[in-house]
């Protein structure tokens, strides 16, 4: 007999906790700071630049590598984010044992359920490329009702698109999630 579980929806933030977007960020930041013939970033020595959105992660790595200006950040941030939105899901993937916790918590009658900073643009494409829109009750973005994580309307926005009920939510701290 399974164990019941006492919540009706869990709701998970996406960056870091559902999907291991790091690659497809390291990529459209290396892209961006290419296009000014500063040499790209590995992988994981991009991790420490994501946490506070596209634009200070931007801002981090040309401080990393040589400095910047206003101009420079808002002549590269659209180009940032350009190729971010066309290659979401390049090197994306789901944390291993996710899709396994979705299927049991699924199993119980659970509903499942995304609340993350990232930008609806963003974010349905990218779970729609992943094949896995379809298994969450409501996905709210971080511009889905005008304001972002840390205040708490994103969340009761999740909860009440996802039909109600008991909820716990899981995610990083604020410090390590992404607005992207």
């Amino acid at each position: 007999r399974m164990s019941s579980i006492p919540f009706d929806i869990v709701g998970f933030d996406l960056d870091g906790t559902l999907i291991d977007t790091s690659g497809d960020l390291a990529a459209a930041v290396n892209y961006a700071i290419g296009t000014i013939g500063r040499p790209p970033f590995p992988v994981a020595s991009i991790h420490p630049f994501v946490g506070k959105g596209a634009k200070v992660m931007l801002e981090r790595a040309l401080d990393a590598s040589g400095g910047h200006d206003a101009a420079l950040l808002d002549k590269l941030l659209p180009i940032l984010l350009d190729y971010y939105e066309q290659n979401l899901a390049i090197h994306s993937v789901p944390y291993p044992g996710l899709i396994e916790a979705m299927n049991a918590l699924s199993a119980r009658g659970v509903k499942l359920a995304i609340c993350t900073n990232k930008a609806e643009r963003f974010t349905i494409p990218l779970m729609h490329q992943l094949g896995l829109s379809d298994r969450f009750a409501a996905i709210v973005g971080g511009d889905t009702v005008g304001v972002a994580k840390p205040d708490p309307a994103p969340i009761r926005a999740m909860i009440e698109r996802a039909g109600g009920g008991r909820t716990v939510f899981i995610g990083r701290s604020e410090e390590h999630t992404s607005e992207l």
